[in-house]
């Protein structure tokens, strides 16, 4: 365990991408996985992208404990017009793309 958080940590300082780490509970009836609020079940240790968000979730303990890590802005030395993320991309590689604004 000690491990995955060391990895975490690392891959958030490397990024510079200005990330943000959430911690959340999604408990699923059978211990050791997580019941993400869009319907999907993960093993403990696994990660999945954010279906609407440049994000990754990863199923952090047995209780269901969540890391939610995503984007604020894209990378600086992308020099975008604009500072939003691409959101159809995986992440992190979604955090490096230029995106225009369109108005709803």
């Amino acid at each position: 365990m000690a491990l995955l958080k060391c990895i975490i940590i690392l891959m958030l300082a490397v990024s510079g991408t200005l990330p943000l780490l959430v911690w959340r509970k999604y408990p699923d009836e059978k211990p050791g996985k997580c019941a993400l609020p869009d319907g999907r079940i993960i093993k403990v240790g696994i990660h999945v992208d954010h279906e609407e968000m440049c994000a990754d979730y990863l199923c952090w303990a047995e209780d269901g404990t969540t890391a939610i890590s995503y984007c604020q802005i894209t990378v600086p030395f992308q020099e975008c017009n604009e500072t939003g993320v691409m959101t159809y991309h995986y992440y992190p590689e979604c955090c490096y793309m230029c995106t225009a604004y369109i108005d709803c």
